[in-house]
């Protein structure tokens, strides 16, 4: 079977709309999350944080290295993934 990887790019502006303002958002993602389980094609989804905490973990030496950032200086970010 072919898997998919769905992005969510946004705004980091997206992380300051009210909760109740974003709660027709959160409803509609339930909704398709629901088709996805029930057409048997969902696998994992995850929605992320703001860029601003983002960490990174480097554990391709003999040390896990963990650091602040990226910082990233752009406009939009991967806010979730499917």
């Amino acid at each position: 079977m072919t898997q998919y990887l769905l992005s969510v790019v946004v705004e980091p502006s997206v992380y300051d709309i009210p909760q109740e303002e974003a709660q027709p958002q959160y409803e509609a993602t339930g909704r398709f999350n629901d088709e996805l389980r029930a057409e048997g094609a969902w696998v994992f989804a995850g929605g992320l944080g703001r860029i601003d905490e983002a960490t990174t973990v480097d554990n391709t030496g003999a040390d896990v290295v963990v650091t602040d950032g990226p910082y990233a200086e752009t406009k939009e970010c991967l806010g979730g993934f499917w």
